[in-house]
C-alpha cells in the first residue's frame, strides 16, 4: 500500500473522525471510502485499467473492514449503523450525481 500525507481542514478532519468513531473503523478506512466517491465522480476523465483495479481493491479492503465491524455489533446496533451508512451514501449520491 502507498501512503500520501494530506493536510485536511479542521472541519473535514473532525467529520472523518466522527464517522470513523461512529462505525468503529480507522480514519484511514473512512477517508478512503469517501475519497473514492470523489474520485469516481470526476466526469470526463478515464483512469487506466490498472488504476481502476487498484482503486477497487483499496476501496473493497476499507469496505471489508467496515463490514467486519458491523458483523461484530449487536443486532440493534448493527441495524442503526446500517441505517446511518445508508443515509451517508444517499447524501453522497446527491453530492456526486451519477453515483447512485
Amino acid at each position: 500500500m502507498s501512503a500520501v500525507s494530506v493536510r485536511l481542514s479542521e472541519g473535514i478532519y473532525a467529520a472523518v473522525g466522527e464517522l470513523a468513531d461512529e462505525f468503529g473503523v480507522s480514519k484511514s478506512d473512512i477517508a478512503t471510502l469517501l475519497l473514492y466517491f470523489g474520485i469516481a465522480s470526476v466526469k470526463g476523465h478515464e483512469f487506466s485499467e490498472r488504476t481502476i483495479a487498484l482503486i477497487n481493491a483499496d476501496t473493497l479492503e476499507s469496505y471489508g473492514s467496515l463490514l467486519r465491524k458491523l458483523a461484530n455489533m449487536k443486532s440493534e446496533d448493527r441495524a442503526m449503523a446500517r441505517k446511518a451508512l445508508g443515509d451517508i451514501f444517499t447524501k453522497l449520491a446527491k453530492v456526486f450525481p451519477g453515483m447512485e
